[in-house]
């Protein structure tokens, strides 16, 4: 909590301070989207990226596969800096901006649901909630869908190197959450959401996992 407030809050509060974290995760999200653009999109007409800041990710995504369109999903204040950023990349036309808190409304209409490096800010319990949400929005939508995980994670055993345990660290001080979780976790967390893991896969960029799940 900074000055009272939620660290979203706060960066709402303070525009210049919010401008400076959009760059930061806008450095930090371009290897997520160089990873996930490599992959087959064919049978995906519309990705939902939730929680997806300025929409790095999903742009990157779009520009490579021309036939995407995209739901980018955020705080309201967030996706006002969002609006201007995508125009410049052309992609303004090609995504559905859907403002809100996503624990209130979970946007219908896409294939694949993405949430990158989003859980590891919530609480376990608030991270089971987030996907049920999603859970339960695919389930009413009509449509088969995916979602899918893309988070660093910690290893299995205490004492294995790993690059996420400052990540832990940073979320664990900034957010009252549970910080970075192990495979494990993260599998129980999918299968309390009524969620089935069907694949994981490392990506080789952001040195992250893909996880790819379904109702």
């Amino acid at each position: 909590m900074l000055a009272g407030l939620s660290p979203y809050d706060y960066l709402a509060h303070h525009p210049t301070t919010g401008r400076e974290f959009d760059l930061f995760m806008k450095a930090r999200s371009a290897a997520v989207g160089q990873d996930l653009a490599a992959f087959d999109f064919d049978h995906v007409r519309t990705i939902a990226d939730l929680g997806g800041g300025l929409g790095g990710v999903l742009a990157a995504i779009l520009r490579k596969h021309p036939h995407l369109r995209g739901i980018l999903a955020d705080r309201e204040d967030v996706l006002d800096r969002a609006r201007d950023h995508l125009a410049t990349q052309g992609l303004a036309d090609r995504i559905q901006l859907a403002a809100g808190d996503l624990f209130d409304h979970i946007p219908q209409g896409a294939e694949v649901y993405l949430l990158s490096s989003v859980l590891h800010n919530y609480s376990t319990a608030q991270g089971v909630a987030l996907l049920t949400a999603v859970r339960r929005t695919i389930e009413t939508g009509g449509r088969p869908a995916e979602v899918w995980i893309v988070q660093g994670m910690l290893p299995g055993l205490a004492g294995q190197p790993s690059p996420w345990y400052s990540t832990d660290a940073r979320m664990l001080s900034l957010f009252p959450g549970d910080g970075v979780q192990d495979r494990d976790a993260m599998f129980r967390m999918a299968g309390e959401a009524g969620l089935r893991v069907r694949k994981t896969i490392r990506l080789p960029a952001s040195q992250q996992t893909l996880m790819i799940a379904h109702p």
